[in-house]
C-alpha cells in the first residue's frame, strides 16, 4: 500500500506510540503497522485481488459516548490475492465495491481524520495482513508485502 504523495510510506511514531509491526500496545502487540497519511490522501493498493469485505473496524454496540461515536465513522477495506491472504485496510474512506478487481496501484479510497477521537496521534492507515487457519486469525508480518521508507 502507499499513499500518492509519498512514494513508499512512512511507519507512524508519535505521543501515542509507535506504528511498526509487533509494537507494543498494552498487554497486546500490533498486529499490522501504521503507514502516515494525511486526511483525504488516496489511499493505493501495492497487490492484486479482490475486495471481500467494506467493514467496520470498531464495534457498532453500545456508541454511548463521543468518541465511540466518532469511531464508528471509520472504514476498512480488505482485499483478498490469489494466495488467500486478507490484506486490510483500516481508516480508509473506501472508493471500491465489495467483489470489485483491484490491480496494482488501484486508489482503494481516501485517508480518514484520526485526530479527533486520537488527539496527539498523527493520522494514518492501519495495514494488516491475515489467513485463517482452523477458524482462527493468523496475522503476518505485512513488511513482507510492501516496501517501507526507511
Amino acid at each position: 500500500m502507499k499513499v500518492r504523495t509519498i512514494h513508499r510510506p512512512k511507519v507512524r511514531n508519535d505521543s501515542q506510540g509507535q506504528g511498526h509491526w509487533q509494537a507494543k500496545r498494552g498487554s497486546r502487540k500490533h498486529n499490522g503497522v501504521d503507514l502516515e497519511a494525511d486526511v483525504g490522501s488516496d489511499i493505493i493498493a501495492e497487490i492484486e485481488g479482490t475486495v471481500t469485505k467494506i467493514g467496520f473496524p470498531y464495534s457498532q454496540k453500545s456508541l454511548t459516548t463521543e468518541k465511540k461515536r466518532l469511531k464508528a465513522a471509520f472504514r476498512y477495506v480488505q482485499i483478498t490475492d490469489k494466495d488467500g491472504f486478507h490484506h486490510r485496510f483500516f481508516y480508509v474512506n473506501p472508493s471500491v465495491l465489495r467483489y470489485s478487481e483491484v490491480k496494482k496501484d488501484t486508489i482503494i479510497g481516501t485517508a480518514q481524520d484520526l485526530t479527533k477521537p486520537y488527539p496527539g496521534m498523527d493520522n494514518h492507515t492501519h495495514y494488516e495482513v491475515v489467513t485463517m487457519v482452523d477458524g482462527k486469525k493468523v496475522f503476518h508480518d505485512p513488511n513482507s508485502f510492501i516496501e517501507l521508507e526507511n
